[in-house]
């Protein structure tokens, strides 16, 4: 909107976003999981996707925005599995009722962003980006902190 973009030049964003996301996920996912870990993958994703997000505020060329946007597709595609794996590891016996919980809030957030971010579009064009690169530095502080009492504690009990 900002740009007057059309609807071609969004969807080649996005296209190339999401093909970057499935390369990134196909051959570098596993080893990231196995030299650095699930946590540290998420919190670097989060950092970097919430860079991602609050840099579409700031560039001003198509070619900027692709670069900015493949970097936030990116980081959220690897996000994903990396939570996902996380969760799975935690829940133990209870796999099966992790996964649908991770659904269930994927299932809440799909509805409830979009609709949120088009309030908040209305207001101002900024907002969304605002509020998502907020909620993604959120998400980077609980998860940095809960990592460090979980480790904190496994110390312990050994």
């Amino acid at each position: 909107h900002k740009y007057g973009y059309t609807p071609s030049q969004i969807a080649v964003i996005i296209t190339i976003g999401g093909f970057v996301g499935v390369i990134a996920q196909t051959f570098f996912i596993n080893p990231l999981f196995k030299r650095f870990g699930e946590m540290r993958v998420i919190l670097v994703n989060l950092i970097f996707a919430a860079f991602g997000m609050i840099g579409i505020l700031f560039v001003d060329s198509f070619s900027m925005i692709l670069f900015v946007s493949m970097i936030f597709f990116t980081a959220t595609s690897l996000l994903r599995p990396a939570v996902n794996t996380l969760v799975s590891k935690l829940a133990g016996e209870e796999q099966g009722f992790a996964a649908g919980m991770i659904t269930a809030y994927m299932s809440l957030g799909n509805m409830i962003g979009p609709a949120l971010a088009g309030i908040m579009f209305d207001v101002n064009i900024t907002y969304p980006y605002l509020m998502g690169t907020f909620l993604l530095l959120l998400c980077f502080v609980i998860a940095f902190f809960w990592s460090k009492r979980s480790s904190e504690l496994l110390g312990e009990l050994e």
